[in-house]
């Protein structure tokens, strides 16, 4: 007997074991609850994992002996969804009492509300297995297996009604769960999220769902109210609006409403594509390819197969080409396919439409576009639009982009652009770069910038260099720069060199220096080289022009010139004498003047020769006649001695005296030596 019980715990197991169930034991460690107790087998033992069968194992229950019903319940804390039912009896022999059992579903305790999900209905008591594998699906909190005795319903069946399970395993999962051997995976659309525990297969579909293959499969979303027939998908309450069809997959501008293949395939005017969906709004009369959805044509200012795209921005009256979106033509200021910008720098921000070309730049600007910045060396930021040459350099700069520096001799910093030379050089140098220095003998150190001649010679040079020097008389050194004569003499000398000294006589050495003549003479002498001596002046002093005394006479002398001496006469008492007498002294006083002149003619002549003449050379007096003296006279006097030949003309004439005689009675008077005086 102990041998066919173990054999039977062994099988108990082994066949638990096969059980096969996606689900999971979800009665395990549950609280439970039956009709009665016997001894101290209750209720809880059936869900304790211990599967012996062995009644002094104690791993089972007992409910009373001598009772017409007996039941043994499990709370399962949740609503679960249960598959399958797994019921270990504790002994082969004694399964007549199982015989005939039931199992209830509830979600309350009171299992008669519930509903029966089996009953065993085994025909003879050598069918009967002591484990008990049965389907039992349903929704429940509680399940409950139960047998009856009141009446017994097979003969086999045992009299009274008692319960001896070692272990009830309910297989399922909590609602909205199943499978996986760990209920991990959601139910998906079922009504009130109830799915086959392993399977997860809905019984039901929820609301909006149709049962395809064992799966709810969301209405087809046209469906009016997304309600649809749960066996087969029809919309069943009609369309939304803008569909057609069973399904309503048709879309509202289909002109075939039956759509066999779920897709429009000829649409109204105006819409495309299965779905007849409207064309795009740039197409041309809205009309557009029924397949594709092409445009043929688009609304101006879009482009593109669909007309989608906006033609560019600047595209003038928005046109554009349908294909590409480049612009027929641009706004002002705009230039290119796509009519960009023109850059900054244009002038009035207008260019060439095709090109982007500039016909001129703002100031600071060149190139072809106007792109590109002008030296910030060229004078106000100015240069050529074409080669960004700057028009003027700013002050120290040269060269096409005005970046090479002038040299540092230019005057103002100033050079030609094109070359480099110097506009004009700092005072004291020369050259195209003012790199020579002028000739210091330069007046104030300046020089013709290209020959690098004198514009002046210093003080005390000549010559187109200035290389010479001034001739050593000069007066203050100054002489003409090409020549070299002096501009004016030192005192004391005359000449075009000054080399010539002023006679002696000439008041304080100074004489003219083109012919030597004496400004003023010292006193007593007169003439235009002050040697002619002055007469017999009280003073000295005379008139250097005409050596006429510029005072009176000394004493016994008369004349402009004071060289006539005064006679006494005596003159007779009587008549008859007086004429003799008269006659004799007038005679002799006109000797005595016409020698006097003859004198002073023959000196003056004797000293005009010796200046014109070699100072050597001996002059003599003869063949001296009265014109001759009347010409020397009038051409080196002033007229006096005219004056005294017209009144002596006669006596001169008439009378005759020995030339001889007169010299040797004027040459035995004694001269006083007249008072000279300088002034």
């Amino acid at each position: 007997m102990g041998f066919y019980r173990s054999l039977l715990v062994i099988w108990s197991v082994i066949a638990t074991l096969t059980v096969v169930n996606a689900s999971v034991n979800i009665a395990s460690g549950k609280a439970t609850n039956q009709s009665s107790v016997l001894n101290n087998w209750d209720s809880s033992k059936a869900v304790d994992g211990c599967v012996q069968t062995s009644i002094i194992s104690d791993c089972c229950t007992h409910t009373a002996v001598g009772q017409t019903e007996a039941w043994w319940q499990v709370d399962l804390q949740t609503q679960s969804v249960i598959d399958t039912v797994t019921i270990t009896y504790i002994d082969q022999n004694t399964l007549n009492r199982l015989a005939g059992y039931e199992i209830y579903l509830s979600n309350t305790q009171d299992w008669t509300s519930g509903t029966r999900c089996h009953k065993d209905t085994t025909a003879d008591l050598g069918s009967m297995s002591a484990i008990q594998n049965v389907q039992c699906p349903g929704v429940a909190r509680y399940l409950t297996i139960y047998n009856d005795r009141r009446v017994k319903a097979k003969v086999w069946y045992s009299n009274n009604a008692i319960l001896e399970l070692c272990e009830v395993q309910v297989y399922g999962c909590p609602v909205a769960k199943y499978g996986n051997g760990n209920c991990n995976n959601d139910c998906m659309n079922c009504i009130n999220n109830t799915c086959d525990a392993t399977s997860g297969t809905c019984d039901e579909c929820a609301a909006g769902y149709y049962k395809v293959s064992g799966t709810c499969s969301q209405c087809p979303v046209n469906c009016a109210e997304t309600q649809c027939d749960s066996t087969n998908g029809a919309c069943s309450d009609g369309c939304s609006p803008g569909f057609l069809g069973l399904f309503c997959r048709c879309p509202a501008n289909c002109r075939d409403t039956s759509c066999p293949t779920s897709q429009c395939t000829d649409c109204n005017d105006g819409y495309y594509g299965p779905a007849c969906t409207p064309c795009p709004v740039g197409c041309s009369s809205g009309t557009c390819d029924k397949t594709s959805g092409h445009c043929n044509l688009c609304n101006v200012g879009f482009y593109g197969s669909f007309c989608n795209q906006s033609c560019p921005a600047y595209c003038k009256n928005s046109v554009c080409n349908k294909d590409s979106g480049q612009c027929t033509d641009c706004e002002d200021g705009y230039f290119g396919p796509f009519c960009d910008a023109c850059t900054t720098g244009c002038m009035d921000l207008v260019c060439e439409k095709i090109s982007g070309n500039c016909s001129k730049c703002i100031d600071g600007y060149h190139g072809s576009t106007c792109d590109q910045t002008c030296s910030t060396n060229c004078n106000n930021n100015l240069c050529i639009k074409d080669n960004g040459f700057c028009t003027e350099c700013v002050p120290g700069l040269y060269g096409s982009t005005c970046d090479q520096t002038c040299s540092d001799n230019c005057k103002d910093n100033l050079c030609i652009q094109g070359n480099g030379l110097c506009t004009r050089c700092k005072q004291g140098f020369h050259g195209g770069t003012c790199q020579h220095m002028c000739p210091i003998t330069c007046k104030d150190n300046t020089c013709n910038q290209l020959s690098g001649q004198c514009e002046e010679c210093a003080v005390g040079y000549h010559g187109i260099k200035c290389d010479e020097n001034c001739p050593s008389n000069c007066k203050d050194k100054f002489c003409n720069q090409i020549n070299g004569r002096c501009i004016g003499c030192a005192a004391e000398y005359h000449g075009n060199n000054c080399s010539l000294s002023c006679p002696d006589n000439c008041k304080n050495h100074i004489c003219m220096q083109e012919n030597g003549q004496c400004i003023e003479c010292v006193s007593g002498f007169h003439g235009s080289k002050c040697v002619d001596r002055c007469g017999y002046c009280q003073d000295g002093r005379c008139d250097k022009n005409t050596g006429n005394c510029m005072s009176s006479c000394i004493d016994g002398l008369t004349g402009d010139r004071c060289d006539v001496k005064v006679v006494v006469v005596n003159v007779p008492s009587k008549g008859d004498d007086f004429k003799p007498a008269a006659i004799g002294i007038g005679s002799g006083c006109g000797v005595v003047i016409v020698a006097l002149v003859i004198v002073i003619i023959v000196q003056a002549r004797r000293r005009h020769s010796e200046r014109q003449q070699d100072p050597t050379r001996s002059t003599t007096m003869a063949d001296i006649s009265l014109p001759s003296i009347r010409q020397e006279l009038q051409a080196e006097t002033d007229g006096t001695y005219n004056i005294i030949d017209a009144q002596k003309r006669d006596e001169s004439t008439t009378n005759e005296y020995p030339t001889d005689d007169k010299y040797e009675r004027l040459g035995r008077r004694e001269r006083e030596v007249p008072h000279i005086y300088e002034t």
